[in-house]
């Protein structure tokens, strides 16, 4: 056994997992032998609830923040499943401990005390938005229609839970409910890469577009870039011959 009898593995499961990724064991001395200096107890509730907002933070390309009132277990059970069933998750967030996450969200680890406090992050556009009791829905993939379904289903229950802004694609920007509205009515990434190939088809020929289905999601923003100056160095002897 790498852990102590004393530590409740069954009621703290789901929060332990995290110390996995920041704890060295020791198989000779049945320890746990911490690798991290934070600001709180590693063990604590506090250090581990920033640690599991920055792992739902970082996995997740869109999440949906939600004002919620009063819900009972009955509702709660009830958001939970209408929401997994948008293939998206519901996270109840303590408030202070996530804009303390939101401050120090520009570290690698925002709970290690040697940070920089001259670089915490103190207006976070997230910010804003944690007032009154907040949850997120995270999802895994970037798809509109799940965001369209799942405004759709809580219309209902607006009075218990309602949506309230978003951080899309690991930006830190927010996307208010005006930009949500717009985003849920969009195609899906598969669809929106399909319509720009086609158009570069017609632009600029099929070389560039098998370019493109080459180059991936990521690398998609780097080889329009480069398409562009391409254009541009293109276009620089006509504009001197002309002056």
């Amino acid at each position: 056994m790498l852990f102590s009898k004393n530590i409740n593995m069954t009621k703290n499961n789901g929060i332990m997992s995290f110390v996995f990724q920041f704890c060295k064991y020791s198989t000779t001395t049945n320890t746990i032998t911490a690798q991290r200096l934070t600001i709180k107890p590693l063990l604590s509730r506090k250090t581990l609830l920033v640690d599991t907002y920055k792992d739902l933070m970082d996995k997740s390309p869109l999440v949906l923040f939600a004002h919620y009132n009063n819900l009972n277990k009955t509702e709660n059970k009830l958001f939970r499943d209408l929401i997994q069933k948008n293939n998206g998750k519901l996270t109840v967030l303590r408030n202070n401990l996530f804009k303390v996450y939101l401050k120090n969200s520009k570290f690698e680890d925002p709970c290690f005390k040697g940070n920089d406090k001259k670089k915490i992050f103190k207006n976070h556009p997230l910010l804003p938005l944690f007032k009154g009791p907040t949850c997120a829905i995270s999802f895994t993939e970037v798809e509109p229609a799940n965001v369209k379904a799942l405004f759709t289903a809580l219309k209902k229950h607006n009075d218990k839970l309602f949506i309230i802004g978003a951080r899309l694609d690991n930006n830190e920007q927010v996307l208010d409910l005006d930009k949500l509205n717009e985003f849920k009515e969009l195609p899906n990434k598969s669809a929106l890469q399909q319509q720009l190939l086609g158009l570069l088809h017609i632009l600029s020929g099929a070389g560039l577009v098998n370019t493109l289905e080459m180059a991936g999601t990521k690398n998609l923003y780097l080889t329009l870039k480069s398409h562009e100056n391409h254009i541009k160095k293109s276009e620089e002897p006509e504009t001197k011959k002309e002056e």
